[in-house]
């Protein structure tokens, strides 16, 4: 009945903010905050836990209708002055365009700045952003173009990404489709570095940027060309390691087998050196979903979907190519199907983070590590509120040290955030 929806939703919001004292503590190290308290009649008011973290939904973009929506495949990223900034998709009936949203202040509570930074195309952003944080503090953001099919960065000209961007086309093979699942981050001499996924050709790529805006002396590879696999790379993301050089996660994918690897790169560019690992390939299809952080001794942990299962696994590698001494963990298992959208960040306790989309009862789950090392002990889950028609997750912890979990919320057509 039309009645009951505000009920389940309160009852909902109230499980995540029982659920939530819990994860607060294991942020901190110290003991959970007092019980949640409710302002108001049930459903009305908000549910108020201490140290700032509310354990609340909002939204930042939208809402929107049927023909016009906001907040799809979106990626945050914490800006030098602490306040969240945000790239996702937005479309109106015709087409479809990337977007930033610049938080007001550091849990993104206040209104913030929209706005649109590339409409110059059909179907902009329809596969995923990726946003990092240059050493200028300035954005940086990569996407695909379609039906262009060229993957593309954009460099903003400020931290709300409002004027003097730059935007290049790193890759542009038309009529190939080189537009999807891009990830982006920044390499040890401060320039970007972006992997994603060719379909045409089925493989794994990088561009090395040669300066801030990926403008110019960019270096281009193709990371899977040793892999025999077809379709190397569907799901990728990119980190720089300890020892300064970069590491990228990606799935494989056949009729018969699916698995999840990592190329260790030997350079910057990745253009000598690599060395593939193969991290899991049980008689199961695994390594959907594929989401990564580099732990507190300098190796890689990656998040992943073990698809056979329905399942979220965790490896955290024993050395720095994820060629030896790896540890995996089931951290999240049941009759539900799990894993889908996996994001993951690392708090300031050392511990991974993770948020996925369980589709069996429609509602996104927080998973708080209980050790540093490999999550095999000690996890904490929870139910994050409004999960019921959100998707696409992207996370990354504020400058308060909580997590700041960002959604596409279907239903209301909006970019959400939680926090």
């Amino acid at each position: 009945m039309p009645a009951s929806k505000p009920r389940s939703r309160a009852l909902r919001a109230w499980q995540f903010a029982v659920a939530a004292c819990a994860v607060l503590a294991a942020f901190s190290g110290g003991a959970a905050a007092a019980a949640p308290q409710v302002e108001g009649a049930a459903g009305q008011g908000p549910f108020v836990f201490g140290n700032g973290f509310e354990g609340r939904s909002s939204i930042v973009d939208g809402p929107g209708t049927a023909a016009v929506l906001a907040g799809r495949w979106s990626s945050i990223a914490i800006g030098s002055d602490g306040f969240p900034v945000i790239s996702y998709m937005a479309s109106d009936a015709t087409t479809s365009f990337l977007r930033v949203a610049k938080c007001s202040d550091a849990r993104c509570a206040g209104p913030a700045q929209i706005t649109t930074v590339d409409n110059q195309g059909t179907d902009i952003a329809s596969t995923g952003t990726s946003i990092a944080i240059g050493p200028d503090g300035l954005p940086v953001i990569s996407y695909a173009s379609r039906p262009a099919g060229s993957m593309k960065v954009v460099k903003c000209g400020n931290a709300a990404c409002s004027s003097a961007n730059v935007i290049t086309n790193i890759d542009d093979q038309t009529p190939q489709d080189v537009s999807t699942y891009s990830s982006i981050t920044i390499g040890s001499d401060g320039l970007p570095i972006v992997s994603y996924f060719n379909s045409s050709l089925g493989t794994l790529k990088l561009v090395k940027c040669g300066n801030a805006a990926c403008s110019a002396a960019n270096q281009t590879s193709t990371l899977s060309g040793a892999d025999t696999v077809v379709n190397s790379g569907q799901n990728t993301a990119i980190k720089v390691g300890g020892d300064g050089l970069p590491i990228v996660s990606y799935n494989t994918s056949t009729a018969l087998n699916f698995a999840l690897k990592t190329v260790k790169c030997g350079n910057l560019a990745c253009t000598s050196g690599n060395v593939v690992s193969t991290v899991d390939d049980p008689a199961n299809a695994v390594g959907d979903f594929n989401a990564m952080v580099i732990g507190t001794d300098g190796f890689p942990v990656i998040a992943y979907r073990d698809i056979t299962a329905r399942a979220v696994k965790v490896v955290k590698c024993g050395n720095a190519t994820c060629t030896s001494g790896n540890t995996i963990t089931t951290v999240d298992d049941s009759s539900n199907s799990m894993g889908v959208d996996i994001a993951i960040a690392l708090a300031p306790n050392g511990r991974p983070v993770i948020v996925h989309r369980d589709l069996t009862e429609r509602q996104n789950v927080m998973i708080q590590c209980g050790n540093s090392a490999s999550c095999s002990a000690g996890n904490q889950r929870s139910v994050l509120e409004g999960g019921i028609d959100a998707q696409e997750l992207s996370i990354a912890i504020g400058a308060d040290g909580l997590p700041l979990v960002t959604y596409y919320d279907f239903d209301a057509r909006s970019l959400k955030i939680a926090r």
